[in-house]
């Protein structure tokens, strides 16, 4: 069984009203936030090293937003909508994405640790060059995703929708997809290696390859 720890909120957060205003002052004054909950905001169109600590978004909205060098600990991100939205070396540990839209978001040289990503479609989601550890996507259409160049550490897929998703230059060792689509991934041998599929999937994955089985 899998398990994930995600995010620790305490039992009460605060309730924060105007999130841009909030979020940007914090930018400006290079202050960290914890212990604060928003719902149906907005995030400012950029943001950078500012820390997120113990707080709760819900219906809130960071589609297009730029964010650089951000870190996100014990937060949880309900029903948000990140989509197009780019975040460049950031941290995220322990954090859980619920219903969330990750349409077209680009996460480069960015860290997950003991993360959740539950039923949060990420069609052309960008995870190049990231590091994942303990990290579980459930639920997730990550159709034509772009995982190049990733590490995957104890990372799980679990009713995922990977097709067309490219895997190349990522190594495979030890993730089970036998729960999950991978009509049309690119990838090669070398990432495949130590895979864990069904006999279908490599039936499936072997034709991709050019490999004739007879």
């Amino acid at each position: 069984m899998i398990h994930i720890r995600g995010p620790i909120l305490p039992d009460r957060l605060i309730p924060e009203q105007n999130m841009e205003a909030v979020l940007q002052h914090a930018v400006e004054e290079e202050t960290d936030l914890s212990g604060l909950i928003f719902a149906n905001g907005t995030a400012p169109q950029e943001m950078r090293v500012v820390s997120l600590k113990e707080c709760r978004f819900s219906g809130c909205r960071f589609n297009g937003c730029k964010g650089n060098q951000l870190y996100f600990l014990n937060v949880q991100f309900e029903s948000c909508d990140f989509s197009s939205a780019i975040f460049d070396r950031c941290l995220f540990r322990r954090v859980r994405f619920v219903n969330c839209k990750l349409f077209g978001t680009i996460f480069t040289d960015t860290s997950f640790e003991q993360c959740i990503f539950e039923n949060s479609p990420g069609r052309l989601l960008s995870l190049s060059r990231a590091r994942c550890k303990e990290v579980l996507f459930s639920g997730c259409d990550l159709s034509n995703a772009n995982l190049q160049e990733s590490k995957l550490t104890k990372t799980y897929f679990e009713n995922c929708r990977l097709r067309s998703a490219e895997l190349l230059h990522t190594p495979l060792k030890g993730i089970d997809f036998t729960s999950d689509d991978l009509e049309g991934v690119s990838v090669t041998i070398s990432e495949l290696r130590g895979a864990i599929v069904t006999m279908e999937q490599a039936c499936d994955l072997a034709k991709l390859l050019g490999i004739v089985i007879q």
